[in-house]
């Protein structure tokens, strides 16, 4: 049964939930989704803690890069916190984003240099920094891949349970 309203419908299903919520008119993900995108979030804090680390070891002098550092590190944070919390196909593919957007940085700065400043791959963390990162994409995608392919079954047998055999 649905009713109308004025934010939209609301259907009595309790599997199906519609409505102007964060996650607006998706399921709820299942646990296996969930524990990806969660070990992507993970892996993800890590790169941010990594950043903040290498921040208060000494970045946080340099010009432009330190600020830099230390906004992947807030923002790593943050983002991960939202990746776990929302665990939605949209946030976890920004958080992909996220994490090969810094693993851009890095390379760029190894071999062309990043507002004047040279890295290398042999600086501390670079190389570990850049797995975690990978690993965070990857593992990001995949869980909003799951997201969409559970979804996307879920829709479909709901369908098909519907629509009368003709």
């Amino acid at each position: 049964m649905t009713w109308m309203t004025r934010g939209g419908s609301v259907s009595s299903d309790r599997d199906v939930h519609t409505g102007r919520a964060v996650g607006a008119g998706r399921r709820p993900t299942g646990p296996v989704v969930s524990l990806v995108i969660v070990v992507g979030a993970a892996l993800l804090l890590t790169s941010a803690a990594i950043h903040l680390h290498l921040w208060a070891n000494g970045y946080r002098y340099k010009a432009t890069i330190g600020p830099l550092f230390f906004a992947q590190g807030v923002l790593g944070i943050l983002l991960t916190l939202a990746i776990a919390l929302i665990r939605r196909v949209s946030v976890a593919v920004l958080g992909a984003l996220f994490a090969a957007g810094t693993i851009a940085g890095l390379l760029v700065s190894v071999h062309v240099g990043l507002f004047g400043y040279r890295s290398y791959m042999n600086a501390p963390w670079a190389k570990t920094s850049v797995v975690i990162e990978a690993a965070a994409a990857v593992i990001l995608l995949l869980g909003g891949a799951l997201a969409v392919w559970v979804e996307r079954a879920h829709i479909r047998r709901w369908r098909s349970f519907k629509t009368p055999p003709t």
